[in-house]
């Protein structure tokens, strides 16, 4: 058997009959999925907070007080919440979708299962699901990649417009390391689905850093606007 046999029948081996992986991908952890989003999702804020205080103490001049002051007094505070709570939205609906993909066992980088409808009394035929092998499945990674990155560019170049108006130097050199992230991402998902963890987790640490910036901004605005309106 050649390799490439060998690595359908590992393929055929680990599915159902109707193409479903036996096992998901989600580790096996007491934990409930949504508690583990969470988790996630707090210690990036707080990984971002933690890098964005030293760049606004020490790394910045006369400029971001003078244009924190421009927000708060115009009121802006609020738009800068608004950005972050469209995030923290899309945050909380992926959680929703990994729980059913945990409990569906559709594992990266499957999106979606397609049904093909057969004559009434005819056995039904495998789900439609990604090719994963060979060139085919490279592509399909690398693919899905680009798309990856699409879905999370609406939320962060919000955050790139409103925290970079502040602090566009820090968040010039974010963004870069975050392509730079999302490329690598794309190399090593093409070869394995697994692949993709390091690039993304990296990437996502550079998006934390400008939403840390943004939570900055936010703060301070509504502070300022708070302190206006104080009798």
């Amino acid at each position: 058997m050649d390799e490439k046999a060998k690595l359908l029948a590992m393929e055929v081996e680990t599915r159902d009959e109707r193409g479903i992986p036996l096992k998901s991908s989600y580790p096996d952890l007491a934990a409930p999925v949504w508690l583990i989003y969470v988790s996630f999702t707090l210690m990036g804020l707080a990984f971002g907070q933690l890098l964005a205080w030293p760049i606004y103490l020490y790394l910045s001049d006369s400029r971001v007080d003078e244009k924190l002051k421009f927000l708060g007094g115009q009121g802006l505070g609020w738009l800068y919440v608004s950005a972050f709570l469209l995030k923290m939205g899309a945050a909380a609906l992926n959680t929703v979708a990994a729980q059913w993909r945990k409990e569906s066992r559709v594992n990266i980088p499957d999106q979606h299962v397609y049904k093909v409808f057969t004559p009434a009394g005819s056995p039904p035929l495998p789900y439609v699901m990604f090719e994963t092998e060979g060139d085919l499945g490279r592509f399909n990674r690398a693919q899905r990649a680009v798309q990856n990155y699409l879905e999370y560019v609406p939320a962060l170049g919000l955050y790139v417009v409103l925290a970079g108006y502040v602090f566009p130097r820090p968040v010039c050199v974010c963004t870069a390391l975050y392509i730079v992230c999302r490329i690598l991402m794309a190399v090593q998902y093409a070869q394995s689905a697994t692949g993709r963890q390091k690039g993304f987790m990296l990437s996502q640490l550079s998006a934390s850093v400008i939403e840390g910036l943004l939570l900055i901004c936010a703060g301070k605005a509504l502070q300022i606007e708070f302190a206006a309106a104080a009798p």
